[in-house]
């Protein structure tokens, strides 16, 4: 499993220098700086650190349907599990290495309001939990159930990922000072944050974003082919 992982690290060196790049020239700027608006600039830095990690989710699971990799590792003397495991484990270990990272630059931050960028930046983790395994679940459920279901089970996965999707980029990556056509979902904008930001809510968000990785392995184990 750990050689399948170094191999998808090795593969997509080129995909990630950009995206890696942006993400570090950001903290080294702040910290050069002094962090001198620190209430806006650590969310800046870790939206970021957001929008760089799903690049190399989107960039990461297109390789993968390219490649036809799935064919390739299921023929490995590894147990599906260990196989479904890989998958996740390259994006978890980029996020990880940005979440290293950014606290160590905030060691050099003015004082901030720390029990709340801790308790939020944890939320987001769940978030980018989710956001990992959803690609891999959508692709794994068109290999789990009869023609006749399919497209209906699909169709649904799919209007709810895009329905997740916007809901949560507007809640938590758009300032509610910017899109006022969308002034209704505002209360929900600001619901959203208010959980995010307590230890509850960071509980909850990761526990999500488990939940779904552990589920991902199960929809991966309970497929009825392994040829693309």
């Amino acid at each position: 499993m750990w050689h399948i992982f170094k191999a998808d690290l090795m593969n997509n060196k080129l995909i990630l220098i950009i995206p890696c790049g942006f993400v570090l020239f950001g903290m080294i700027i702040n910290v050069a700086l002094g962090w001198q608006n620190v209430e806006l600039d650590l969310p800046g830095v870790r939206s970021l650190m957001t929008t760089a990690i799903i690049v190399l989710i989107i960039f990461n699971f297109i390789k993968y349907i390219q490649e036809k990799r799935i064919r390739l590792i299921s023929i490995l003397p590894l147990s599906i599990i260990k196989v479904a495991l890989s998958r996740l484990l390259y994006i978890v270990f980029i996020w990880t290495s940005f979440m290293v990272l950014y606290w160590i630059s905030l060691s050099t931050a003015k004082p901030y309001r720390s029990n709340i960028i801790f308790w939020d930046t944890l939320s987001v983790t769940g978030l980018i939990l989710f956001v990992n395994t959803f690609p891999f679940f959508f692709r794994d459920f068109n290999f789990c159930f009869k023609e006749k279901y399919k497209a209906v089970i699909l169709s649904i996965l799919l209007v709810l990922m895009f329905f997740i999707g916007y809901i949560l980029i507007f809640s938590f990556g758009i300032s509610e000072y910017s899109w006022k056509i969308f002034q209704p979902l505002l209360p929900l904008r600001k619901w959203l944050v208010s959980v995010s930001s307590t230890s509850i809510g960071a509980i909850i968000f990761i526990l999500i974003g488990l939940g779904f990785s552990v589920l991902n392995i199960l929809t991966f184990v309970h497929r009825k082919s392994y040829i693309e």
